[in-house]
């Protein structure tokens, strides 16, 4: 085969390589949910957590953040500041669909909860019994 078809044989391999819409070559997405919780109390707050996928106390300092890499399924959590506590989902999908990150913020007024990790809502308050 003489020089000029090896180049026609070779380019018209290359180009047959990148239209193939073939699935295996295609990117395959990843979904990841990451949840962040930050300690956001005073110093010398007692703070831990017991969740749906960290079944042992959590215990974080203040200034302190955990931070996990998790499926789209539902996340419950119970968080207990001193001798208060908060029952909370860290991600349910009827709610936080579409996002990837939820990220949370414990303070000592209650639990907040952003999207961004710049704009908060509160999510729930300190209660006696949980």
């Amino acid at each position: 085969m003489s020089t000029s078809n090896e180049v026609g044989v070779s380019l018209l391999l290359l180009v047959l390589v990148c239209l193939n819409t073939s699935p295996n070559l295609q990117a395959v997405a990843i979904n990841i949910l990451s949840i962040q919780i930050r300690n956001d109390l005073p110093p010398g707050s007692q703070f831990y957590f017991i969740s749906s996928f960290q079944k042992d106390k959590t215990f974080l300092q203040p200034g302190q953040t955990f931070n996990r890499l998790a499926n789209f399924e539902a996340r419950d959590c119970t968080m207990v500041f001193g001798s208060v506590c908060a029952r909370l989902f860290l991600y349910d999908p009827k709610i936080d669909a579409g996002h990837n990150g939820v990220y949370w913020s414990v303070r000592k007024d209650g639990v907040y909860r952003s999207w961004d990790n710049s704009k908060w809502d509160k999510r729930a308050n300190w209660d006696n019994a949980c």
